[in-house]
């Protein structure tokens, strides 16, 4: 009996798969897998930015790992392992309200932690890959644990490994963020810098998080609401002959 995923992604389609199984845990990843061998796998966060078939015959495996640990601290950074189940803009906004910065551009993304580096989400100037030291993952082929660093990571415009050579090989277990104990607000991106010249008091990443909030919620429908995938497009990047020729 096919089961519904229609609460399961973003944009609301009439999707089903065969199996639905929820893990909480490493030790929950690997039993699901291990039942599953030999069967056809995805694995889902929230289930954003992705377009699903109208039946997909295999399992799908929801990413309900939580926890944000504090890994060390420093007068001027902080460093934090977050499990991939935990709720992207949750986490902004609890970085922030703790004193703990950089990731206050992101703010309002659909999608899971263990999603963000997939893609390597970046809004109004700033990129994920900017503050993630390395990504705890499961090896589906070597069947371990693995620690990915930065650069292992591959992080490209709007890419990483996880989706070009790697895809489907690894799944995203915990992320480890160095986030600024001082503040330094990135607002070179014209829209957020204009909103943000006609608001009132110091910019601060508090503001600059209300300020993102504010204009993505004019520029796009609640998810909630309205299936979406949030903005997913990507900037096209061209020669400089073809963009002299333009």
């Amino acid at each position: 009996m096919a089961v519904s995923l229609i609460d399961h992604h973003t944009m609301h389609l009439q999707a089903t798969c065969r199996e639905l199984k929820t893990f909480y845990s490493l030790d929950s990843l690997r039993t699901l897998l291990s039942d599953s061998a030999g069967d056809s796998v995805c694995v889902l966060g929230s289930g954003s930015n992705v377009i699903l078939p109208h039946y997909f015959d295999g399992t799908v495996l929801l990413n309900k790992m939580r926890g944000i640990y504090l890994i060390s601290a420093s007068d001027a950074f902080v460093d934090l392992e977050v499990a991939g189940g935990e709720n992207w803009h949750d986490l902004v906004c609890w970085t922030v309200h703790k004193g703990y910065f950089g990731l206050e551009n992101l703010a309002l993304i659909p999608g899971t932690v263990g999603a963000a580096p997939v893609q390597n989400i970046g809004a109004y100037g700033v990129e994920i890959s900017d503050y993630i030291s390395s990504c705890r993952v499961w090896d589906r082929y070597c069947n371990r644990v693995k620690v990915l660093s930065n650069a292992d990571c591959q992080f490209a415009y709007r890419s990483s490994v996880f989706k070009t050579q790697a895809k489907g090989r690894y799944v995203i277990l915990s992320v480890c963020l160095r986030l600024s104990k001082k503040p330094k607000c990135c607002v070179v991106y014209p829209r957020l810098r204009n909103y943000l010249a006609k608001q009132d008091g110091p910019i601060t990443p508090r503001t600059v998080l209300e300020a993102v909030v504010a204009i993505r919620s004019q520029r796009l429908p609640d998810w909630h609401v309205v299936g979406t995938a949030g903005s997913f497009f990507t900037n096209p990047i061209i020669s400089s002959a073809q963009a002299d020729k333009l």
